[in-house]
């Protein structure tokens, strides 16, 4: 989590790095080397005077380390994956306008039976849910606002047979879940070192 002019994160695995310059879930990353989930990093970074880093803003700068420290070289590709679309509901949505500022207070709760946070846009809904989905969720609702969101689910992890499946729960939401073959943004790793260059 980026705080003012800082950034720090610790023990953290390289893979989960790149997926957070990149704005992507870690499956989206292919022609991965096996080491890259098992190879932590510790990062202590500070922006220029007066720069707050959101995560907007962080990315860029991560990329930029990444790319100076290991040596990264990516390029972007789609590629057809089944999954789901996220889109509207015939009810039209029913989402919560977010009470939060968009920055510090972002908070995001991916429990087992639980997906909760604030100032959330549906893009980011759809990243989170892929996870939970197991597949990929590309978002398709044309929202362009940011909401507080909480849904509750059964879940393998904390089976509550008494909550609808998350593909149900969405509805509340007035969102709604399509299966089919979808196109997968993926970043192809072309190039990375296992060793950073010294500070």
């Amino acid at each position: 989590m980026p705080r003012g002019s800082e950034f720090w994160a610790k023990n953290v695995p390289l893979e989960l790095m790149i997926a957070m310059a990149y704005a992507i879930d870690s499956s989206q990353l292919q022609n991965a080397p096996r080491w890259l989930s098992s190879k932590f990093v510790y990062i202590n970074a500070k922006a220029p005077h007066g720069v707050e880093l959101t995560r907007e803003a962080l990315r860029p700068c991560l990329q930029a380390l990444l790319q100076e420290r290991f040596h990264l070289k990516v390029h972007h590709d789609t590629v057809p994956k089944k999954g789901f679309s996220l889109v509207v509901a015939a009810s039209g949505p029913k989402l919560e306008t977010t009470k939060g500022a968009p920055f510090p207070n972002y908070r995001a709760n991916v429990s087992p039976g639980k997906l909760q946070g604030k100032d959330w846009s549906t893009d980011f809904l759809a990243l989170m849910l892929a996870p939970k989905l197991g597949v990929p969720v590309v978002h398709k609702t044309g929202l362009q606002g940011r909401y507080d969101i909480t849904i509750e689910y059964d879940d393998d992890a904390s089976p509550n047979p008494e909550l609808p499946a998350l593909t149900t729960a969405i509805q509340q939401l007035g969102l709604k879940l399509v299966p089919g073959t979808v196109p997968v943004a993926v970043l192809v790793i072309d190039a990375i070192d296992e060793l950073p260059t010294e500070n």
